[in-house]
């Protein structure tokens, strides 16, 4: 079963034995998105009293049980091509979705990290018949919605600190 090792959910993890050398992690945000999405154990590793539990449960509901989609995320055929064949000029990045269904509707999540260049993500990229009414949700503003039509998402070039979700 796919799996990511444990992650740290605050940046400095002073004391930290096996990293003397570096003793921070400034990418908490998008290491704890990539183990709730994997499917496997979200396994956070701070030390004592140096965790960030707001971070550590997003990947969990009230009561403690995982939020975890019904498929590992996958990463969406067009970056696979687009790094297998960076020469046709394609932007490339880490653009993964995983979903879930609740009530017997389709709920899913579309990470979107090191996008080199401006894009757009067509529903059908990610499973949505053509015309399906699809909506994004920005993960960090609960009243930000998006309507997806012909032109699908767009994604702005980013990275691993100002990645997408």
């Amino acid at each position: 079963a796919p799996s990511k090792d444990s992650f740290w959910s605050t940046p400095v993890q002073p004391g930290a034995p096996r990293y003397r050398a570096a003793q921070s992690e400034p990418r908490c945000r998008l290491q704890a998105a990539v183990s709730t999405l994997s499917r496997g154990p979200v396994a956070p590793s701070d030390g004592i009293g140096l965790s960030d539990a707001a971070l550590i449960m997003r990947s969990a509901a009230a009561d403690g049980t995982l939020l975890s989609p019904a498929r590992p995320a996958t990463k969406l055929d067009a970056f696979l091509a687009a790094d297998a064949f960076a020469s046709d000029g394609a932007p490339t990045g880490e653009v993964w979705f995983a979903d879930t269904a609740v009530s017997s509707r389709r709920f899913g999540v579309l990470l979107a990290a090191r996008v080199s260049a401006a894009t757009a993500v067509s529903q059908a990229q990610f499973g949505y018949a053509p015309g399906a009414s699809v909506v994004a949700v920005e993960a960090n503003s609960t009243h930000r919605f998006t309507r997806l039509g012909a032109g699908g998402l767009s994604l702005p070039p980013n990275g691993e600190l100002d990645f997408r979700l």
